[in-house]
């Protein structure tokens, strides 16, 4: 109950920034993951340990070489070239990868993602637990083969589902 009130507060703290205009950068990161966390897991600093993440392909870097991974993460987020919801994608899963925090990662991920969708326009989108085995598959090829076409795909037909859904709800 805790982790959806935290997230329900950084979803809020997310749109108050995308209102402001606000780009992501290591701020705004830190800032996001530590209310994600806050009175369950200390927040807002990078990982000082090595881990391990169960049942997947691609394990994430050493701690030492978070810090580094960062710095080109922000560095290529502030350069990308493509549209809002290939960036979207890139950052989602990226993060996903690097892994830069001990807890929360997955939920930070899927909050930055709808913060670049909502930056550029796009309405905020859920990965339904029925599509979760097929969201997992796609990060995993992005992890492991660099691919982030399919992902791309998948997040391209949950944004038409979303708009779809949203379409019909103003007509009924």
């Amino acid at each position: 109950q805790k982790e959806a009130l935290n997230y329900q507060k950084a979803c809020e703290h997310a749109f108050k920034y995308v209102v402001s205009r606000k780009k992501i950068n290591e701020d705004v990161l830190k800032d996001l993951h530590e209310i994600l966390v806050e009175g369950i897991f200390p927040g807002g600093q990078y990982r000082m340990v090595n881990i391990q993440i169960k049942n997947s392909m691609h394990q994430p870097p050493d701690y030492v070489k978070v810090y580094d991974r960062m710095a080109k993460y922000f560095y290529d987020l502030e350069h990308f070239k493509g549209t809002a919801v290939q960036k979207a994608a890139y950052a989602h899963a990226q993060l996903l990868k690097v892994y830069p925090f001990l807890e929360g990662n997955g939920r930070l991920a899927r909050l930055i993602m709808n913060y670049i969708l909502m930056f550029d326009g796009y309405m905020p989108i859920s990965i339904p637990i029925s599509r979760q085995e097929e969201y997992f598959k796609y990060i995993d090829i992005f992890k492991v083969e660099k691919n982030l076409s399919p992902f791309e795909d998948f997040l391209y037909d949950l944004i038409l589902e979303a708009y779809e859904n949203y379409i019909f709800m103003l007509e009924n």
